[in-house]
């Protein structure tokens, strides 16, 4: 119970942006999760630290030794996507994958997060998807958004993304000028 509380806590610092106070919980987590032989959570905080100190902190080795030790605790099919979508997203971040091979990836991902029913986890890979596009200046991120505003429809949850989108700031600047562009164009039309 307390691995889950520490894990819980990180999360909601991740998303009040802060991400020190949350890579140091989920380190707690980890060590609670350790002491009581708690392999989800301590999955679940071992790939949140590699996301977190790939992107926030851009350290792609300690990064990695978060995705060895996860990759330990994977236990059934959700946790071997959950893993390969962050090792991807850590891959790309150090260069080891050029954004054309991450979105390959990462569409298979989401392909099979769909397939199994996890709408909610194949929206933060689409995201990430759409985050590669929008950064090599591929303009098809646009659909994407598209679909991501459909699925928060359906989720009936607008922020879901937003913890990730803490991630990629600037892209949350572009998705703001593309929102307002089109807003423009639609009140030009009437």
């Amino acid at each position: 119970m307390k691995a889950e509380l520490h894990w819980l806590h990180a999360e909601l610092l991740w998303l009040l942006k802060d991400h020190n106070a949350a890579m140091a919980q989920y380190e707690f987590a980890i060590s609670a999760a350790s002491r009581h032989q708690v392999v989800y959570e301590e999955f679940l905080c071992q790939i949140a630290l590699a996301t977190l100190v790939s992107l926030k902190l851009s350290n792609g080795s300690k990064a990695k030794k978060h995705l060895k030790r996860a990759q330990h605790l994977i236990s059934d099919e959700p946790d071997q996507l959950a893993f390969r979508f962050r090792e991807v997203l850590v891959l790309a971040n150090s260069g080891e994958y050029v954004p054309e091979h991450a979105i390959r990836e990462l569409e298979g991902v989401s392909d099979s997060f769909g397939t199994m029913g996890l709408l909610q986890e194949q929206g933060f890979v689409r995201f990430h998807i759409l985050r590669l596009k929008a950064q090599g200046g591929n303009r098809a991120f646009v659909e994407d958004l598209e679909s991501l505003r459909a699925l928060a429809a359906t989720l009936k949850n607008p922020h879901f993304l937003e913890r990730e989108f803490h991630l990629a700031p600037d892209l949350r600047r572009l998705v703001d000028l593309e929102v307002k562009s089109f807003k423009n164009e639609a009140n030009l039309h009437t």
